[in-house]
Parts: structure tokens; C-alpha cells; sequence
């Protein structure tokens, strides 16, 4: 049995039932299901759900999720406890990117029935980002930036584990091309781009890129963080 959230109140729902609730996010369904990677894996949490309005906007968002954990997804399980550190819709923004930067893999899904999720020292990665929103921070007068930033890293310690665990299937899926092949894409290329354009700005010679990020710093570092994901693993 697993648990969700309705209306504020604990309710117990099955393990079939939660795989029918899962395909309510119909953009994510659909897209996976023809690649092979929307079968929620034996073990997956459950979809957390506020309202009927909660659920409307659930269906409209493909989204890049992470999370954090003492240890690794093999084949057979899942880590206990995952905790939930963000959801981000349409795109794997650059946070998410740096915060799996330091010593990235490929592993199994924690959600999805294929090896596409990706993991990462949670430590370096942390302190990568911290670095980087320091230095975003000093080209920026804005007091909701600040606010981020503050949520963010707060939101880091509270759920600090040993690794980061990215999910994102329902992203890699709506290119049409093999999810597996995509993920591998994001960790031998566009992970460590994206690492390499941060560390060029931490040691003063990516102005122009740093420059980018400020002007679109919503889209990169303003993800929904909360213990609580769409996908989340409650302990039984």
C-alpha cells in the first residue's frame, strides 16, 4: 500500500492504483508510454494530489524531477528514504544540471521501468550551485532572487543525503528519441556543459554566459522545492 494527499487528508491506495493515477499526467503518459519508460516501476511513490485543481495542472506539465538518498537504485529497489528536493515543468533547468555535476552516472529509475535515471555526489554538487547563485547574485538587485537563493539552500540541508537522483523521463521522452540514449546524451554532454560554462564564471571568464543566466534566472534556479513532488516515496 502506499499513500497520497488529498485535501489534506492521508488516504491508502494500492499499487495498481497509484500506476492509474500516475497516468493522469497525460503528456508524460502518452510520450513515454510509446518509448518504453512511462511503466512506473515496482516500488515507485505515489502522486500527490492538493485539489481537482492540483490535477488539471498536473496534466499540462512534463516535468524534471530530483531527489536525494543515502544510497543508490539498483535493479531490485529503491532507496529508503528518498527525500524530495525539486520538480521543475518543461525543461531540466540548469539548477538541476549542476546539482548532478559531481561524479554523474547513469542508474536505474527510481519511477520509470527503464535505466534512465541519473545520480550524483550530493556534496559537490550543493556546493556548486552555492558558488554559482554567490557570484548570479552580485549582478542581480532583486529581493526575489534572494529569496530564492535562501529557500533553495535551506531546502538542500533539510533534505541533504549522500546523492543527488535525477529524474527525467518525462522530459527526455517528448523528443521522440530513446530515452536511454537521451539520458546518456545529458550525462556525457550536457551535464558536464553545463558544469564547465559555471566553473568558467566562478573563475571570472564567462561574462557573457553569466550575463544570460541573470537576465533568465527565474527559468533557471526558480523550481518548486518542497518535501512533497508529484512523484514522492513515502516510508511504509
Amino acid at each position: 500500500m502506499r499513500s497520497r494527499l488529498i485535501y489534506g487528508v492521508v488516504a491508502q491506495v494500492s499499487l495498481s492504483d497509484a500506476r492509474s493515477l500516475s497516468l493522469l499526467q497525460a503528456g508524460s503518459a502518452s510520450d513515454c508510454a510509446a518509448r518504453g519508460c512511462r511503466r512506473p516501476r515496482s516500488g515507485a511513490g505515489t502522486v500527490r494530489f492538493l485539489s481537482a485543481g492540483a490535477v488539471m495542472f498536473a496534466i499540462m506539465a512534463n516535468r524534471s524531477y530530483l531527489y536525494s538518498a543515502d544510497s543508490l537504485p539498483s535493479e531490485e529497489d529503491i532507496p529508503k528514504p528518498v527525500r524530495c528536493i525539486s520538480e521543475h515543468n518543461w525543461s531540466i533547468p540548469l539548477a538541476h544540471k549542476l546539482l548532478v555535476g559531481r561524479e554523474t552516472a547513469v542508474v536505474p529509475s527510481m519511477i520509470w521501468n527503464a535505466r534512465i535515471g541519473i545520480a550524483a555526489d550530493f556534496a559537490g554538487g550543493a556546493e556548486l550551485l552555492g558558488d554559482l547563485l554567490q557570484v548570479v547574485g552580485q549582478g542581480i538587485a532583486d529581493r526575489d532572487f534572494a529569496a530564492c537563493v535562501d529557500k533553495t539552500m535551506a531546502h538542500l540541508e533539510k533534505q541533504r543525503g549522500k546523492f543527488f537522483l535525477l529524474e527525467t523521463g518525462e522530459i527526455v521522452s517528448l523528443g521522440g528519441d530513446d530515452p536511454e540514449d537521451e539520458v546518456r546524451h545529458l550525462v556525457a554532454h550536457d551535464i558536464p556543459t553545463a558544469v564547465a560554462q559555471a566553473e568558467a564564471a566562478l573563475a571570472g571568464d564567462n561574462d557573457e554566459w553569466l550575463a544570460s543566466v541573470r537576465a533568465d534566472w527565474q527559468d533557471h534556479f526558480a523550481s518548486f522545492y518542497s518535501e512533497w513532488l508529484y512523484f514522492s516515496f513515502p516510508v511504509d
